[in-house]
């Protein structure tokens, strides 16, 4: 508009900016009273630079990570959250990706450069929390999401570095989910984080032996060099261990194993230690080898 002063109002956008990620939304705008055309001025001579449709940062400013992400949530509109890996790197679990990011929504939103939109058919507010500006997938609904684009090993390794996974919470979660991609690798995860009994995880151990040819121990729960063993093969003189805490608690004893299976090397015998996932069918042609190895030459 011809003499239109286009600086008007440029300290209220700061403002407002700098308490949002240095972020402001065209709706923010126009509410501040600015009109398209001064919006338009201002990206054509750099103060505000486009992040994505109808979301601006202040000139080319280097955005945080929480401006990427909370440029993200905006550019998905409302009822979106920070989702799959981008929630992974809020929470810490790995490295935060400048180039894509991830959201949630039940509306439909494309994806588009630097924004991967995910649809959901509900987002339950079980699954989703909010923290100042962002609204992010809870820790479980986050495992949920990442078994649908990583490796069983990727998750694995994250699920590893978080010693505060709560097994209930990404059951629970994957309930309210059903007929998500991953979910094979989600309860193999949940397996794995979770305490078994002894006798269950014994139960397992002679099933799968049945099952893949292995030979049986001679006994199960029997004292040897005076510590109480899960399973021992008298003749081959070899100690199973099976493992059956979850892998956080298991991994504050590997110290005291350790100090165990030394002993037993000592007292003569040979310890093999198996974890629950150890008899997963996926890897279950890799133990079967190694036990009938250690058997045989024992």
């Amino acid at each position: 508009m011809h003499g239109e002063d286009h600086t008007v109002g440029d300290w209220a956008i700061v403002e407002r900016a700098e308490a949002q990620e240095g972020l402001v939304t065209h709706a923010q705008l126009l509410a501040l009273g600015l009109t398209e055309d001064a919006i338009f001025w201002r990206l054509r001579v750099g103060r505000l630079h486009r992040k994505h449709q109808a979301v601006y940062s202040l000139g080319y400013r280097l955005l945080r990570p929480r401006g990427e992400w909370l440029a993200a949530q905006w550019a998905a509109g409302a009822q979106a959250a920070l989702s799959h890996l981008s929630a992974a790197a809020f929470y810490g679990w790995v490295a935060a990706d400048q180039a894509e990011q991830h959201v949630t929504t039940i509306r439909e939103v494309t994806s588009r450069d630097g924004l991967r939109v995910h649809r959901a058919t509900r987002l339950d507010e079980h699954d989703v929390q909010c923290f100042p500006l962002l609204w992010v997938t809870r820790r479980a609904r986050t495992i949920i999401d990442l078994a649908e684009l990583l490796s069983w090993e990727e998750l694995r390794a994250i699920a590893d570095r978080v010693r505060d996974l709560d097994v209930a919470a990404i059951r629970a979660a994957q309930a309210r989910a059903p007929g998500k991609r991953g979910a094979q690798n989600v309860r193999r995860l949940l397996g794995r984080l979770e305490a078994h009994t002894k006798s269950e995880f014994e139960r397992r151990y002679l099933r799968f032996c049945r099952r893949r040819g292995v030979e049986l121990p001679d006994a199960v729960n029997e004292r040897v060099a005076g510590f109480l063993v899960d399973c021992v093969y008298r003749q081959q003189r070899v100690v199973v261990e099976l493992d059956s805490r979850a892998y956080h608690a298991r991994r504050d004893q590997m110290a005291a194993d350790r100090r165990r299976d030394r002993k037993l090397v000592r007292a003569g015998y040979v310890p093999v230690r198996l974890v629950w996932e150890d008899l997963d069918d996926d890897v279950a042609h890799a133990t079967v080898a190694d036990l009938r190895e250690i058997l045989a030459m024992s």
